[in-house]
């Protein structure tokens, strides 16, 4: 009989320890895939990882590319394919869920961060959100991550965090290393209550018909 999921297989394979992964095959992306395989090296072995998961909201239902449960925490984290992504559209929809679900925090991998630097971001976000991962994990990812150290820094900004590497020699920046984007019920400095209150101004309204409202309230921008 073929497994149904990733608890199943691993199950068969003696591997069932750590993290439950209910995950459904097949991955929608690669980007889904190798997330996914990296993350569970590191999370907390109380969480419950899921993929394709619907949110329903007043203004419209949303699928979530995996959402973490731990001790009844929810958190949602998205693979994002550039082109399958939109600043402003996420901006909304990620305010809603937060809003009107119990989903805690939003995480947003960049692809080519998922495929080149997922340690460096996953590090970032146990620093902000340390219960989603074990002690082991967070301990490994400090070691790995290239900007843990002294030769990097990490900036919070209220949707998003970068992270930075430099030369040894001396110190120039060599670039971003990484961005995660993220939003939690308490951050944002209050953009996702004014977009909930845009929702619940046009009930039933969907996201292609608030996003001129956002706009015209100048409740939207792209992070500098």
């Amino acid at each position: 009989m073929m497994p149904k999921d990733n608890s199943d297989l691993l199950a068969l394979l003696g591997l069932d320890s750590g993290p439950k992964n209910s995950c459904q095959f097949p991955y929608e992306s690669p980007i889904e895939r190798e997330l996914i395989r990296v993350l569970i090296k590191y999370l907390s072995e109380a969480a419950t990882i899921e993929n394709q998961i619907e949110i329903q909201t007043p203004n419209g239902n949303f699928r979530a590319d995996f959402l973490v449960t731990i001790s009844g925490r929810k958190v949602v984290l998205e693979a994002d394919g550039r082109e399958f992504h939109s600043y402003e559209t996420d901006l909304v929809r990620d305010a809603l869920i937060l809003g009107f679900s119990d989903v805690a925090a939003i995480y947003h991998f960049r692809g080519k961060d998922i495929m080149y630097s997922l340690e460096n971001a996953l590090w970032a976000v146990a620093d902000l959100d340390p219960s989603l991962f074990s002690e082991r994990g967070i301990a490994n990812l400090t070691q790995l991550s290239e900007v843990s150290g002294t030769r990097g820094e990490v900036s919070v900004y209220s949707d998003h965090l970068a992270g930075y590497s430099y030369n040894t020699s001396d110190d120039s920046a060599q670039g971003n290393v990484y961005d995660v984007g993220y939003m939690t019920q308490e951050s944002d400095g209050g953009i996702a209550r004014k977009i909930q209150d845009v929702a619940l101004r046009n009930p039933g309204r969907k996201i292609s018909e608030l996003l001129p409202v956002c706009r015209d309230e100048k409740l939207l921008w792209y992070p500098d």
